[in-house]
C-alpha cells in the first residue's frame, strides 16, 4: 500500500530545515549556483572540510558590539 500524501510530507521535501552539498567546487557554475540559491532561500550554511576520514565543521558565530567613546 502506498504511503499517503500528507501536508506534513510535503512540507518536509518542500521546506526542507537542512541541506548537503556534497562535492562542491569554487570552481563549478553548479556548485556557485546551488550556494547562491540556498543564501537566497535564507538556509544556513555551514561548510565542512573533508580530507579522507577527517570532517572539520568550518563554522563560526560573529556577534557585532558597540564600543562606546570616550
Amino acid at each position: 500500500m502506498p504511503a499517503q500524501i500528507t501536508a506534513e510530507r510535503l512540507n518536509r521535501l518542500l521546506r526542507p530545515r537542512s541541506v548537503a552539498l556534497v562535492g562542491a567546487a569554487n570552481k563549478s557554475m553548479f556548485s556557485l549556483l546551488a550556494y547562491r540559491n540556498l543564501v537566497k532561500f535564507g538556509l544556513e550554511i555551514n561548510p565542512l572540510r573533508v580530507d579522507g576520514a577527517v570532517v572539520e565543521a568550518m563554522d563560526a558565530v560573529v556577534t557585532w558590539t558597540r564600543k562606546d567613546r570616550s
